[in-house]
């Protein structure tokens, strides 16, 4: 994790309720022979398949749309837990990443960019318990009940929309509204919902995608802004775990895997070497380093 100094971390403030921190899993580790008590497993129970051992971690930083630099704070490791029955996964992790911000940043404010993984509702509810607002993929596969809830609202009138055209020609179509019960099981559990389409000159379609989100959607800018925000998870897929992987860190190589907490610990290193390297490119972005405990 990390704490400031001279209110630097102002720099990346794109929301007034809360910095923008996706987060993303990515497999660290993978191999046939090599493994540790701490590997999750495929095929472990499956004599005619050999078992795969790997790693795993979910990454989070801090982004800002149009702002290269990111601040990766303390990633958490999946691996296998004492006494689980079942691997590791993302969901649980999101937990343990929302226990050590209440712990080590209670004061740190986030507006958490999540993938459609995340788009459920106990998840999305522990997120909004800890004080944080989320920004969350919301695949019209996964949520038909949500979809028929913005349909009766456009029938009342009240999905707004609009569409502009930038310099190049690309047109950039909107609807969205407020106050949608995520899904029938959650229904006291109300989000706000964003579609968005953007197509070229040509007509054909460059990118789409959905979002529900705790944060309001004041006006037809407050939906521009949460698109980008939307969208800036590319920011932790490419700037960061692309990077980290293709551009001289080798995130993915076995620098020595051990017996306990070995791989873990040499991920971790690894991003406070990137955290490092990301405050000097930065503009000399005066901040104060400090990760939590490595395993």
């Amino acid at each position: 994790m990390l704490t400031v100094s001279g209110g630097k971390l102002k720099k990346f403030q794109y929301f007034k309720e809360g910095y923008l921190a996706p987060i993303d899993g990515t497999q660290t580790f993978t191999s046939k022979s090599i493994s540790c008590k701490n590997c999750c497993t495929k095929n472990a129970d499956n004599p005619k398949k050999t078992t795969v051992y790997y790693h795993q971690l979910s990454a989070i930083c801090l982004v800002k749309p149009g702002l290269k630099t990111v601040l990766p704070l303390m990633p958490e490791p999946i691996t296998q837990q004492k006494d689980a029955s079942k691997n590791d996964c993302e969901v649980r992790a999101l937990e343990r990443i929302l226990e050590g911000l209440a712990r080590e940043h209670y004061h740190l404010k986030l507006v958490l960019g999540l993938d459609g993984l995340y788009s459920k509702g106990p998840t999305l509810k522990l997120v909004r318990s800890y004080g944080h607002h989320f920004i969350a993929v919301a695949k019209d596969t996964d949520h038909k009940a949500l979809l028929e809830s913005v349909e009766d609202l456009d029938r009342e009138g009240k999905v707004q929309r609009f569409t502009y055209t930038d310099k190049r020609g690309h047109r950039h179509s909107f609807h969205y509204v407020n106050g949608v019960p995520l899904n029938k099981s959650h229904p006291d559990f109300i989000v706000n919902y964003v579609n968005y389409v953007e197509t070229d000159p040509d007509g054909k379609v460059k990118y789409f995608n959905s979002w529900v989100t705790s944060l309001p959607i004041h006006n037809h800018m407050c939906c521009m802004k949460i698109m980008r925000g939307g969208r800036a998870r590319w920011l932790i897929e490419n700037e960061t775990l692309n990077t980290l992987k293709n551009l001289g860190y080798s995130l993915e190589h076995n620098f020595g895997h051990g017996e306990d907490n070995l791989s873990s610990n040499l991920t971790c290193l690894m991003f406070l070497a990137f955290l490092i390297d990301q405050i000097i490119s930065g503009s000399g972005l005066a901040l104060c380093i400090r990760f939590s405990k490595l395993r």
